[in-house]
């Protein structure tokens, strides 16, 4: 008996530890030189005419990512390498030293997708894309999708390209939370365009979830 107490108080004090660190990490917000911007990302249908569609600029005032700094306390990175077309008939290369990707001929609407994971129960919070778009009269789109459990969106927010040059684009702030019991969640991207000339580069996701909650598990099964 003495034993099992004993156990259960260095679990107790262990969950404590995590809890206390994670409340750290939300205040601190992510590593890294790039935090989220906040953007006026598409939500619902897609546009019709993804080639016309307008790009939304990644510049923002430094007031606004100070001010988000402490709004989150996680993210997830997804390579371009991830990326897989839809179509068997789109022919893909890579930019700079692999880290990025292209179509090179087949369907430039075709989307290529890559599924994500991030813990059960965490808050959705920013979408955001890597990109290195020289052409200026196209943009690409990626979009964040949520599908139900047989396959129809349910609910997705949309980011697009912009100008000229290497850029990151970012969605404004969500709140959705993940909830496997329901959904899947995949990132679709469309080059619009062939050629070297529009390659995606990457996508990060921001998120809030309470790492202490993973650990409840492991102590409710002294019980």
């Amino acid at each position: 008996m003495k034993r099992r107490h004993f156990f259960g108080v260095v679990l107790a004090l262990g969950l404590v530890v995590v809890v206390i660190s994670a409340e750290a990490a939300q205040t601190q917000g992510p590593t890294g030189n790039d935090p989220p911007v906040p953007q006026s990302g598409a939500a619902g249908t897609r546009p019709e005419n993804l080639q016309a569609a307008s790009g939304v600029s990644s510049l923002q005032e430094e007031e606004s990512v100070s001010d988000l700094a402490a709004g989150y306390n996680a993210t997830l990175r997804i390579p371009a390498a991830a990326l897989k077309p839809r179509e068997s008939n789109v022919e893909w290369g890579v930019g700079g030293d692999g880290g990025c990707t292209y179509a090179i001929s087949g369907d430039q609407y075709t989307w290529w997708v890559a599924p994500f994971y991030l813990p059960d129960g965490a808050t959705l919070r920013y979408f955001r894309m890597y990109y290195n778009d020289q052409d200026i009269s196209v943009n690409c789109a990626a979009y964040l999708t949520v599908y139900d459990l047989y396959g129809d969106i349910a609910v997705e927010w949309g980011i697009f390209s912009s100008g000229t040059g290497q850029n990151y684009v970012t969605t404004a702030e969500l709140d959705h939370v993940i909830d496997y019991s329901q959904y899947n969640y995949v990132i679709n991207w469309a080059p619009n365009t062939t050629g070297s000339g529009m390659q995606v580069c990457g996508f990060r996701v921001y998120y809030e979830y309470s790492w202490g909650l993973a650990f409840l598990p492991a102590v409710m099964k002294g019980e």
